[in-house]
């Protein structure tokens, strides 16, 4: 049974692939900074560890004895002014204790918004060296570019009765959940050849509305309501607000990525996911 330390397993998008390596028959070890929290997300099967991304004795440790690293790393708001940023400093010590622990390979979650050319930010810069860094790091890496997940509706915005839009998308995204990625993830480990870069994209392409649209109409909780702010207010309060700057970001350069179909190559490597948004709604 091949052994595989994920680090980012609590978070939104890190939980469901921890979840699938365990089903696909990994020995699933997670390394959290909050074990309490762990406990209650992640199932049993999954062996815990606390430790912490900035130092290198806890990294080494966690990967002692393991065959792979599964990162589910983001940068934060506060980060820009930081010495220790998790996608850079982060990544190098996760380098450091791969090599020295002889890590067969490390998986990373990027994004495929890290190539938007409609502005620079310093986030992307920090996305973009971060595949730098693990294509440069003499470890067998596969590289995960993902289109927006179906979780981003729950996770981020779903308050209350409401789904929040900030402006409106002139594009689309090919929306995925984040179970069927972590299949995609754990057939990459399985397989398991030479470096790889893949984009993650799900099965049809939705824009902000039209996936908040068929969330809502299939969503058996509560009735929910479509809600919209304009973009140039969420703008003008970032200029007070990391959070909110960051937020703007981030939605200015979805609105407007022209995204195509590039996923197909990892539909015929990994699998074709097949999880409908209506059928996550009704789940979620």
């Amino acid at each position: 049974m091949k052994k595989i330390l994920v680090i980012g397993a609590t978070g939104m998008l890190g939980t469901p692939v921890t979840i699938e390596l365990d089903k696909a028959g990994f020995e699933v070890t997670a390394m959290v900074r909050n074990m309490k929290k762990a406990k209650q997300t992640l199932p049993e099967s999954i062996r815990l560890m606390e430790g912490n991304l900035e130092s290198i004795v806890d990294l080494e440790a966690a990967c002692q004895h393991q065959d792979y690293v599964y990162l589910s790393l983001s940068t934060a708001p506060n980060e820009k002014n930081k010495a220790f940023k998790t996608e850079i400093e982060g990544i190098q010590n996760v380098i450091h204790a791969a090599k020295k622990t002889e890590i067969q390979r490390i998986g990373y979650l990027s994004s495929i918004i890290r190539r938007f050319q409609g502005f620079d930010w310093w986030v992307f810069d920090i996305k973009n060296l971060a595949v730098d860094l693990l294509k440069g790091a003499d470890v067998p890496t596969t590289i995960y570019n993902a289109s927006n997940f179906f979780e981003n509706l729950t996770g981020q915005m779903l308050a209350g009765s409401n789904v929040l839009l900030i402006g409106k998308q002139e594009t689309q995204s090919w929306w995925i959940s984040g179970h069927d990625y972590g299949k995609m993830v754990a057939t990459s480990f399985q397989a398991d050849e030479g470096d790889q870069e893949y984009t993650i994209q799900g099965p049809k392409p939705y824009s902000f509305d039209g996936a908040v649209d068929v969330f809502v109409e299939h969503y058996p909780h509560k009735k929910l309501t479509k809600r919209r702010a304009p973009l140039w207010f969420m703008k003008l309060a970032g200029k007070v607000s990391a959070q909110v700057n960051f937020g703007w970001h981030i939605t200015e350069a979805i609105n407007q990525y022209p995204e195509q179909l590039e996923g197909e190559e990892a539909w015929e490597k990994l699998g074709k996911p097949n999880t409908t948004l209506g059928e996550f709604a009704e789940n979620a």
